[in-house]
């Protein structure tokens, strides 16, 4: 799975779960992370999506969700 991340997050994850977490020279460029699902437990990849949707949501979705609605 391709997760979009920032750069700084993305050191992170490669630094504390290499296992897990990885990218290809192909993304070297991009805020992206692959992801080994077989190495992360859902637990651990919900807030890491939820993340990746909020670098991409439009700013009316992020308001909304900020209200909870």
């Amino acid at each position: 799975m391709v997760l979009r991340t920032t750069f700084e997050a993305r050191a992170h994850l490669l630094a504390t779960r290499p296992g897990a977490f990885f990218f290809t020279e192909h993304y070297r460029e991009y805020p992206l992370v692959l992801v080994r699902l077989s190495q992360v437990s859902e637990q651990a990849l919900e807030p890491l999506l939820e993340d990746a949707w909020g670098e991409v949501a439009p700013k009316r979705l992020l308001a909304a969700r900020a209200r909870g609605a």
